[in-house]
Order: structure tokens, then sequence, then C-alpha cells
């Protein structure tokens, strides 16, 4: 009996949600922290931490994600040879 599609590219589509967040936490990084200034008043320190702490973790749970993808698939393959 065939399995549902979204049940046989589980895996795959968790990669591509992964790699989605990691797009967005490299153009959130790009478009609002972007290159620290070079003696910034402590105003816009705080900003760009905050800013690139948004990005790090987008980063994070992408990389998360995109790791938990892997095993999906891995796990769906050995299953399938057994």
């Amino acid at each position: 009996m065939p399995r549902p599609v979204l049940q046989r590219y589980a895996g795959l589509l968790v990669i591509v949600v992964g790699l989605l967040f990691l797009s967005g936490g490299f153009l959130y990084d790009i478009l609002f922290a972007g290159i620290p200034y070079q003696d910034p008043p402590p105003a816009l320190q705080q900003q760009y931490a905050a800013s690139a702490a948004t990005a790090q973790t987008f980063y994070i749970i992408g990389i998360v994600i995109v790791l938990l993808g892997i095993v999906i698939t891995v796990v769906q393959r050995m299953r399938r040879r057994s």
C-alpha cells in the first residue's frame, strides 16, 4: 500500500523548513544587524547586539531543524529497506 505523499517526503520537507530558517536568519542579519559601527554610542551597541542575537537564534533553529530532517530522512530510508 503506497504511503501518503506528506509522509513519504516528511524528512525533505523538514530540511526545506530548516533551510528557510537559515535563509531568514541570513536576511535578518544583513538587513537589520549588518556590519557593526566602528565607535557606536551605547544605544546603537545594544540595538546591534539584540539584532545579532536574533539572527543567531534563527541560525541555530535552522541548523537544528535541518539536522532533524536529515535524521528523519535516514530513519525513513532505513525502514524502507528493512
